[in-house]
């Protein structure tokens, strides 16, 4: 943030990535330098892309393969 403004950047927005209105959510959203967004559990979109995984891991036999780290050649 402190480079940011150094470059005469003031207006500041933070993307929040909790997932359910809380007091956690609630603190950091006090504290952020800027305006910052609503939850994501608060979006209409949120429960369909929950009930959308679940139905898809009742079609899935197995756990998804564990994300491997691209190696620094």
């Amino acid at each position: 943030m402190r480079t940011l403004a150094a470059r005469g950047r003031h207006r500041v927005a933070v993307a929040s990535y909790f997932t359910a209105p809380g007091r956690f959510a609630t603190e950091c959203a006090a504290a952020a330098p800027g305006t910052a967004s609503a939850p994501l559990g608060t979006h209409p979109a949120m429960p369909r892309l929950l009930l959308h995984r679940y139905d898809e891991s009742l079609h899935t036999t197995s756990s998804p393969a564990p994300l491997e780290l691209a190696s620094a050649s």
